[in-house]
């Protein structure tokens, strides 16, 4: 399905620089920054081979089991690793690194974001609390883009999670139609936008 004409989708970025009201003189900015965005998904929008997916799931349970390895079977892999001459001295200097470069760079290639490591996400939790789990992450990108710049650009927008309504819903209904089919679900999903929120402006309060 063709997305509308881009006129369309830089009116549709300056009516949403209107519901965040945004300072008059940050609005170019803005609605360039929202453009942005939505290019950024529309680049992203690729069906991938199934291999590639299972290669990608697999490279994350591969990270998640390497950081549930005891410290004394992570020392024996790094005395091993020297006599392995396969692996041509130097390609991997630091295992854990390595591994999680693999799953940022499948993940890439999906299009999708990338779980942070469970030794960073555990230290996240111990700074910020327990964070809601979001199981769409194309939508969490979508709602944390569209806080940041809001925010980047002294605006705001509101959202009711009770009645699934506000400027932040408004935002998501104006931009459904430029964005990958079902990216932005009809009706909203108005508790994964509130738990996506709460967690953005905790995360603000934590680095103030």
């Amino acid at each position: 399905m063709p997305y509308p004409e881009p006129y369309r989708l830089n009116l549709v970025a300056q009516r949403i620089a209107k519901l965040a009201k945004v300072p008059k003189h940050y609005h170019h900015e803005f609605s360039e920054r929202i453009v942005e965005t939505v290019m950024h998904f529309r680049k992203w929008d690729r069906h991938s081979g199934g291999l590639l997916i299972e290669a990608a799931d697999a490279a994350r349970r591969l990270q998640d089991t390497f950081f549930r390895m005891n410290q004394s079977d992570r020392d024996w892999v790094e005395q091993v690793k020297p006599s392995q001459l396969q692996l041509l001295a130097g390609e991997i200097n630091d295992l854990g690194s390595t591994i999680n470069n693999i799953v940022l760079l499948l993940d890439g290639a999906l299009g999708r974001p990338s779980p942070a490591p469970p030794h960073i996400a555990k230290m996240g939790a111990k700074l910020l609390g327990k964070l809601p789990e979001v199981r769409d992450h194309k939508l969490r990108e979508l709602v944390l883009a569209l806080l940041s710049t809001a925010s980047r650009a002294d605006g705001k927008l509101t959202f009711n999670k009770n009645k699934g309504s506000g400027d932040l819903a408004n935002a998501l209904g104006l931009l459904r139609e430029h964005l990958p089919e079902g990216l932005v679900p009809d009706p909203l999903p108005s508790s994964t936008i509130q738990d996506v929120k709460t967690a953005f402006f905790r995360g603000r309060r934590a680095h103030a």
